[in-house]
């Protein structure tokens, strides 16, 4: 692969106002498939990007368009509608693990068309069981927890070649107690796995608990299991695996304080009925793990919500779901609204002052692309829920930062567009 070439703004072009510091991107990472050198065309657009050049010199790219939260920042890969081999010129950006077949199925009437070439299959590792914990100077760690009582470790140190790494699976005791729920029986649902620290990955469950384990170097202790504040129902009502519960979340702030957002009723139970009307939105911290203590920081109740909401008519009074904390501002949330007819509301609100901020329309990758049919844009629909907190645009240049313009745009767009919905529907 030819030498990588950054695509830098024209000469005299202005530069963003601003430099977000952290952004919300999409859950997933959108493809776009081009012929020849229509990559060029589509990533001078004034996105974040990166050109490279396979053997062939055929260009592939990674560009980022980057928003303002609550506006939604999207990443995307344009690559050839072949597939292609490239060579490199210089270490690669993306690294590749090896594959753990430690724990993975045996199946002898299978293995035996593919002798002597596979014996065993690859471990299964279910994405949302998995964490990473970054430590700086190319350390990581990569760890999957099973709640069959197993962690499996792959501990990338600094200066290691690629060709070393290795996974280990220990047998890890899980906490055992009166207070504790029973991790065997298949109860638990991993909602989220973030870092705490410098050595701790912590799996949640928004209705059982959190969970952190070490997972540097000896790794033989029992998890420390922190219980849910006090008067939290623990019945889950979104049950659907994959599918991010609506009602409760638990977020990681740059300062590593673990915070949980809930939109219950006063009883502690989850409101997920789109109808309903009456909720509380609560934010705790975890003030002391040793302690396992939690604060509770802001309340809000739905009469207040909507007193905030009332400061922009265009926003539908429903149900806030999908709650994310802000990185750099603790006291502020975002939820999405579903104001119908694929209009999905973002909005800030700060929960210490009890008022609006910045709100925004989920755009949908379709309305970015001109030549998007009408089956393909119904197929690659995503319903905008659960986005991913970032500080990924502290790590790029002011100067690089060249899509906030484009995307102020493509709101603006889509606004015109949601006054023509909505004054039709009237």
């Amino acid at each position: 692969m030819a030498a990588r070439r950054r695509l830098h703004p024209p000469l005299g072009a202005e530069l963003s106002r601003s430099h977000p510091r952290w952004v919300m991107l999409d859950r997933f990472v959108h493809y776009k498939a081009y012929a020849g050198e229509a990559v060029a065309e589509e990533v001078m657009d004034g996105t974040q990007s990166a050109i490279s050049s396979t053997c062939t010199n055929i260009s592939i790219a990674v560009s980022l368009r980057v928003a303002e939260p609550p506006a939604v920042s999207r990443l995307y890969l344009h690559w050839p509608e072949r597939f292609m081999t490239a060579s490199l010129s210089q270490s690669p950006c993306l690294m590749r693990l090896p594959p753990c077949f430690d724990g993975g199925d045996k199946n002898p009437d299978v293995d035996l068309y593919f002798h002597p070439y596979r014996l065993q299959q690859l471990r299964s590792m279910w994405r949302d069981d998995i964490g990473l914990l970054c430590r700086g100077k190319g350390e990581f760690v990569v760890a999957q927890l099973t709640f069959g009582g197993q962690l499996c470790v792959l501990h990338h140190k600094p200066g290691e070649e690629q060709g070393d790494m290795n996974w280990s699976v220990e047998n890890m005791p899980l906490p055992d107690g009166d207070d504790i729920p029973n991790l065997l029986r298949g109860s638990w649902q991993t909602d989220a796995v973030v870092p705490y620290g410098d050595c701790y990955l912590c799996w949640a469950d928004c209705y059982l608990g959190l969970l952190f384990v070490g997972v540097i170097d000896k790794r033989t202790k029992p998890p420390c299991y922190v219980p849910l504040p006090d008067g939290l129902d623990s019945n889950r009502l979104c049950i659907d695996p994959g599918y991010p519960d609506p009602a409760r979340r638990v977020c990681v702030s740059e300062s590593s304080m673990i915070n949980l957002i809930c939109v219950g009723d006063h009883a502690g139970c989850s409101v997920c009925a789109s109808s309903y009307s009456a909720f509380t939105i609560t934010v705790w911290t975890l003030t002391n793990l040793r302690e396992k203590k939690w604060m509770k920081c802001f309340t809000m109740e739905d009469s207040k919500f909507s007193a905030a909401l009332d400061f922009d008519k265009r926003l539908p009074h429903v149900l806030p779901e999908f709650p994310t904390i802000s990185l750099v501002k603790p006291d502020v949330v975002y939820f999405r609204l579903n104001g119908g007819n694929k209009l999905f509301w973002l909005i800030e609100i700060d929960m210490k002052k009890e008022v609006l901020g910045s709100t925004s329309l989920y755009i949908f990758e379709e309305e970015e692309e001109e030549k998007c049919s009408i089956d393909m844009a119904h197929w690659r629909s995503f319903p905008g829920y659960s986005f991913v907190p970032s500080p990924f645009t502290r790590y790029l240049d002011q100067h690089a930062i060249r899509s906030l313009e484009l995307s102020e745009k493509l709101q603006n767009i889509r606004l015109e567009q949601a006054k023509e919905k909505i004054f039709v529907e009237e």
